[in-house]
């Protein structure tokens, strides 16, 4: 059994997370704006698709991070996104 507790020697060894939040884009040049620069991202190819599909399904990072594709509905080219209940 430990005498005393070893991780009050942590405090402050790490930075606090700090919580930061992202503005909604909804001004319709400004969409425009931001589909022209994933168009034009030329880095990772596993991240160029899933920015390429993100608007096609509207839904957040990790949900689209997480699916599986059972939860996509590609039957009629309809491509919409099937939450499991």
């Amino acid at each position: 059994r430990a005498e005393r507790d070893i991780t009050r020697d942590l405090l402050g060894a790490l930075a606090p997370v700090v919580e930061r939040h992202h503005a909604s884009i909804v001004e319709p040049k400004a969409v425009g704006a931001l589909l022209r620069a994933i168009d034009g991202y030329a880095g990772s190819l596993v991240v160029r698709c899933a920015l390429r599909l993100a608007p096609l399904v509207f839904v957040r990072p990790g949900e689209l991070r997480m699916a599986e594709w059972d939860e996509f509905n590609l039957d009629g080219g309809s491509g919409g996104f099937q939450r499991r209940a």
